[in-house]
């Protein structure tokens, strides 16, 4: 995944409890279309990094930053709490997916 990539949430992005309301069933039942966004910039951490010693898995070492194209949507991987800075408002591969083309 990379810079430019449209992305959605993965089912295991939409089964966080954090992230349910942005769910696809949820969101169709309240008549919303899928959420659907724009990877901007993506950031591996190094073992400089004060966040490196936390990460456990390589899923947690790179954080992705999208522009979603909803104004309902969430700020970060925990929805919108906990949100306080920009460099909070990140999402983890596993909790991201490629949106699929329908031709």
């Amino acid at each position: 995944m990379k810079a430019g990539d449209l992305v959605m949430l993965s089912a295991y992005g939409e089964g966080r409890s954090d992230l349910y309301k942005y769910s696809s069933y949820n969101r169709s039942l309240l008549g919303k279309t899928a959420l659907i966004g724009l990877v901007v910039r993506t950031e591996t951490l190094t073992p400089d990094d004060d966040a490196y010693r936390f990460c456990n898995s390589e899923n947690e070492k790179t954080r992705y930053y999208i522009n979603w194209m909803s104004s309902d949507r969430p700020a970060s991987r925990w929805g919108n709490r906990g949100y306080f800075s920009k460099t909070q408002a990140f999402f983890f591969r596993k909790d991201l997916k490629f949106v699929k083309n329908t031709k």
